[in-house]
């Protein structure tokens, strides 16, 4: 089970005042709203930031990070992954699952040879950056 669950892409720098833009990879962008720190994947390390404030423009969200006041200071950040732990994570529903935890799972029968057989998993574009795994029918 992965310990760390990834909440957006920074995209690129947004302004001259080291904001820069997010593609979120989660349900709900209001999410951003009540993070207060996030950790970024350079590929070699995990660098912890404390987000100073947040903005919503179209299908992105804004992200300003404390002590990175200049374009300069974060252009070398496109295309690193924005990862939360996991209890900063949301609650889940009874019947949900993260991403990374149903990835992890193994399909199953699409007909039923018993207990515990209901169907194969597909995929469908349920949110934006994302998709929802569901069972299918079995039959």
């Amino acid at each position: 089970m992965e310990n760390l669950l990834r909440v957006g892409v920074i995209t690129s720098a947004h302004g001259v005042r080291g904001e820069v833009k997010v593609f979120p990879t989660t349900d709900d962008n209001s999410r951003f709203k009540t993070l207060k720190h996030v950790l970024m994947d350079t590929g070699k390390e995990k660098i912890p930031l404390e987000i100073e404030h947040v903005k919503f423009f179209k299908n992105m969200v804004i992200l300003k990070f404390k002590g990175f006041d200049n374009k300069n200071d974060v252009e070398m950040w496109r295309q690193r992954d924005l990862l939360i732990t996991r209890d900063q994570a949301v609650e889940l529903a009874p019947d949900e699952n993260f991403i990374a935890d149903a990835a992890a799972c193994r399909g199953c029968r699409l007909r039923p040879k018993g207990p515990g057989h209901y169907g194969a998993f597909s995929s469908s574009g349920g949110c934006q950056g994302c998709d929802r795994i569901l069972p299918c029918r079995p039959g």
